[in-house]
């Protein structure tokens, strides 16, 4: 999830910096890396850190009673970078698409760049789709079991977790997505 996101980060400073990306310092992909493996470790370590040792389960989760709203404001961060992934996803689309259209008046370098960033682009779109949408899905089904039960109880969450969870749907959305568009554009 977080690479997605930093992917879309990147796309966009591509899209921003079309003219002179290919001359962008090599730091920051070192950074964008980083990101990638920091991220994951720090949400984790911030709910472990407030974890309650006192409750076990035979199931392994990181949620307890005393650290259920700090994972529920994590995973709301996270929804929302998903959110923020797509639209930036979206708008680099559109912009390359519009500069590919009028990419004669450009120079040599800047037509490639333009061309690489769409196809890129266009080429990950999909995949971002298909995330969005299990991610949604889950967070959907998550959100109105909480509503509906007010008493929620933070020990049930590991089986609400595991029930909500469609990242398996992964393998049959993503190709569904890429034969539509296929079929459609084609």
């Amino acid at each position: 999830m977080i690479s997605l996101v930093v992917i879309a980060i990147e796309r966009s400073l591509a899209t921003i910096f079309y003219r002179h990306y290919e001359q962008c310092p090599k730091w920051l992909g070192a950074w964008f890396g980083i990101a990638q493996i920091v991220t994951p470790f720090a949400c984790c370590g911030i709910v472990t850190i407030s974890y309650d040792t006192s409750e076990r389960f035979s199931f392994c989760s990181l949620v307890s009673k005393s650290n259920f709203d700090l994972a529920m404001q994590i995973s709301y961060i996270l929804l929302m970078s998903e959110v923020l992934a797509i639209v930036l996803f979206h708008i680099a689309l559109f912009v390359n698409w519009r500069r590919v259209r009028s990419r004669a008046l450009m120079d040599p370098v800047g037509r490639y760049q333009v061309t690489e960033n769409f196809r890129t682009v266009a080429a990950l779109t999909p995949l971002i789709w298909c995330h969005f949408l299990i991610m949604i899905g889950s967070a959907v089904y998550f959100f109105s079991y909480i509503s509906f039960n007010p008493t929620f109880d933070p020990r049930i969450y590991p089986i609400l977790e595991e029930s909500s969870n469609q990242i398996y749907w992964h393998g049959i959305i993503l190709p569904l997505i890429m034969f539509l568009i296929y079929r459609f554009v084609n």
